[in-house]
């Protein structure tokens, strides 16, 4: 894979996969308590976008002819320990989720991630990672309403 059109076939597969394997578990999520949309919604919404998506990436790089390919130049060193921070940020996020709360949890890994991968001020940073959190409160509280965990915020919603 030394090309730009064979990551992206690549790429675009395995984007394919992960949302397939998200529709096919969605299938066993159980009815919720009531409400106005299944539980098993988003998630089944979300795999389908995101197996669509990777499989117009794959046929594009399939498919489409370029002028140049677009060698691909693999990180170095310091590229890989970029990549191995990233998922550990990621990592972190999903781990303080449920005693943070989503919106905190939000909040600190668009803000740590803005200032370790960007060069942005950190009033950027804050603004961003604030816009951030409340985007995702609208979003999936008060629009799809969703239960999310709170953490220490939950003394403000009682």
């Amino acid at each position: 894979m030394k090309t730009q059109r064979s990551a992206d076939f690549v790429a675009g597969s395995l984007f394919a996969l992960l949302g397939l394997t998200v529709v096919l578990a969605s299938r066993g999520i159980p009815e919720g308590a009531g409400g106005y949309l299944h539980p098993r919604t988003f998630p089944f919404l979300l795999g389908l976008a995101l197996a669509l998506s990777g499989v117009l990436v794959s046929i594009r790089a399939r498919f489409m002819r370029t002028r140049s390919e677009g060698r691909i130049d693999w990180p170095d060193g310091a590229g890989w320990k970029n990549w191995l921070l990233a998922l550990v940020l990621m990592g972190g996020y999903v781990a303080l989720c449920g005693p943070l709360g989503f919106l905190i949890s939000t909040f600190a890994f668009v803000l740590i991630f803005i200032k370790l991968f960007g060069s942005y001020p950190l009033r950027v940073g804050v603004i961003c990672a604030l816009g951030t959190s409340l985007f995702v409160y609208g979003m999936f509280v008060k629009l799809l309403d969703l239960t999310l965990p709170l953490g220490p915020l939950a003394l403000l919603w009682e």
